[in-house]
């Protein structure tokens, strides 16, 4: 509680004051007019309250030449507690000085006719206290709200008039809701994508046809050859009467091309080696070396391995998921599924089946899964 004031001097109206024997009871009244003095005992105490001492630095009086200089005793609890202000500074603060003044209500009460929010809020906090603070932590989590939604609407409205200028928002609320809206805004996203990659995409294409194009489907023509060649009967004619393979191919080949032609009138002919004539049985091996060595066996099997090697090498299933993935990339669908890649290689499984089975000349292959597998790619 404020005791008494030892001295002021040089402080506004205060030039001199140091009202000797002068104390302050639990209730004091100060009153006097204007000019006298009033306002700047309240500056002095809320100069003490807050610890800022720049409120007395300007309040010099006027004409006066020695410093500043004050002493206010408090009593707190029965002990006196003194304040002094000297050397521009004071010796210490006291927070608990409440103080009631115009300052106070212009900043806690009232503006002219209004009270404002923040106003509001040290209205709370003052008057109503611990309750009140807590209102006032409420009333905070609001106002913060309520401007987070003023943000939110401005921005909206802002959001609102750059795609609607001509439109104003009562006939923007009447508008139907399209259920399919986020699937017709998926596909436009997807036709401004393909706009823009569509130079890529095009090449993209152009690629895997030209490497599926590049698959060599005419390999048809040779496996579609057939050679009647009783190969049985020659392999089992060589590995009963010569050593090696090589040895009697090499050896039949020679003896076919030094041997005449068959006479006209059906004479027997010789053999050149031995010179025996050749009876019925020989003939008839004769003429299947003939066909084996001079009808092409050799050629058509080779080009049968060749086709065969090419076509088993052909990695499809790889060919065809960098296609679908690629595509698939670029937001396209051919309906090249991971289930048609696996329709598609199993038929190729099926034909190299077929090409096994040609490893005789003589056997006609079934084309229908080659056909299936050609149209399918």
């Amino acid at each position: 509680m404020l005791k008494r004031i030892q001295k002021i001097l040089n402080i506004g109206r205060f030039a001199d004051c140091q009202p000797a024997g002068c104390e302050f009871s639990k209730e004091t009244i100060i009153f006097g007019l204007n000019t006298q003095g009033k306002s700047t005992l309240t500056a002095i105490l809320r100069s003490i309250q807050t610890g800022n001492n720049n409120i007395l630095i300007g309040r010099k009086t006027f004409g006066a030449t020695g410093n500043k200089n004050i002493e206010i005793d408090f009593d707190e609890a029965g002990t006196n507690d003194k304040y002094v202000f000297t050397n521009r500074a004071w010796n210490k603060a006291n927070s608990n000085i409440l103080i009631f003044d115009s300052k106070f209500i212009a900043e806690n009460i009232f503006d002219g006719e209004n009270i404002n929010f923040n106003q509001q809020q040290n209205l709370n906090t003052v008057i109503i206290g611990k309750k009140g603070q807590e209102l006032n932590n409420e009333i905070i989590a609001l106002q913060k709200q309520s401007d987070d939604f003023a943000n939110q609407k401005s921005e909206k409205t802002r959001e609102f008039t750059r795609h609607y200028s001509t439109l104003d928002f009562a006939k923007f609320k009447s508008l139907q809701e399209d259920k399919k809206i986020d699937d017709k805004i998926k596909d436009k996203e997807k036709a401004i994508k393909f706009e823009k990659e569509k130079e890529d995409i095009k090449k993209a294409i152009k690629s895997h046809i030209q490497n599926i194009s590049s698959f060599r489907f005419s390999i048809r023509d040779t496996l579609e050859k057939t050679l009647d060649v009783k190969q049985n009967e020659i392999e089992e004619h060589i590995k009963s009467h010569f050593s090696t393979d090589e040895n009697a191919r090499n050896f039949l080949s020679d003896g076919l091309d030094f041997l005449k032609e068959a006479f006209a009138d059906g004479s027997t002919r010789a053999c050149v080696f031995c010179g025996q004539e050749l009876g019925k049985k020989a003939e008839s091996l004769v003429g299947l070396y003939s066909a084996f060595f001079k009808g092409g066996y050799e050629q058509l099997q080779n080009e049968i391995i060749l086709v065969t090697d090419y076509f088993k090498g052909l990695n499809i299933e790889a060919i065809l998921e960098k296609i679908s993935a690629d595509l698939k990339a670029k937001d396209l669908d051919v309906g090249l599924g991971d289930n048609k890649i696996l329709e598609i290689v199993g038929l190729k499984k099926q034909f190299e089946k077929e090409l096994d089975k040609k490893r005789d000349l003589n056997y006609s292959i079934n084309f229908d899964t080659f056909d299936s597998l050609k149209s399918g790619i």
